[in-house]
C-alpha cells in the first residue's frame, strides 16, 4: 500500500484555519473578585479584567475549591492587569506532589546575611586559631 503523499498533504490544517483572534491559556483558574479573574500557568499567575474574558471551560470535575483546572480564552489585546510568580498563588493552589528538596525548602529565601551566624561565624574563627584574611 502506497502513501499517497499529496492527498496526505492536502488533509494537513492550514495555518490560518490554526489561527484564533483569542489567546487561550490552561492552568489553574482563581477568580477572587468579579471584576477580574487570575489563571496560573506556567510559573506566572495573571490577572484579566472579566469583561475581556470570552469563555472559560473547567477541565476536570467542579470543585468548591478557590482553584480549578480551567482553559480560559482572553480577547487578544486585553490588557494583563497583573503579573507575578506562581508561588503568590500557592495558598490557593491545591497541594500537589513536589520533591522533597523543594517542599523542605522556604518558598522565600533570604539573601542577607544574618546577625547571629556572623557572630557564630566569629566565635568559631576565634576559638581555633583561624586568621582572616585581611582582618585588622
Amino acid at each position: 500500500m502506497a502513501l499517497d503523499v499529496v492527498r496526505w498533504l492536502a488533509d494537513l490544517p492550514r495555518a490560518e484555519e490554526e489561527v484564533t483572534l483569542d489567546l487561550v491559556f490552561d492552568g489553574w483558574l482563581i477568580q477572587e473578585a468579579a471584576a477580574s479573574i487570575r489563571i496560573v500557568t506556567g510559573g506566572l499567575c495573571l490577572t484579566f479584567a472579566t469583561a475581556d474574558v470570552l469563555s472559560i471551560e473547567v477541565l476536570g470535575a467542579a470543585s468548591q475549591a478557590s482553584a480549578q483546572r480551567a482553559r480560559v480564552s482572553v480577547r487578544r489585546g486585553a490588557p494583563l492587569l497583573d503579573a507575578r510568580p506562581r508561588e503568590c498563588m500557592a495558598d490557593h493552589l491545591p497541594d500537589g506532589r513536589r520533591p522533597f528538596a523543594l517542599s523542605s525548602r522556604p518558598l522565600c529565601i533570604q539573601t542577607t546575611t544574618r546577625v547571629r551566624f556572623l557572630e557564630k561565624e566569629e566565635n568559631f574563627i576565634r576559638s581555633n586559631g583561624l586568621g582572616r584574611s585581611g582582618a585588622t
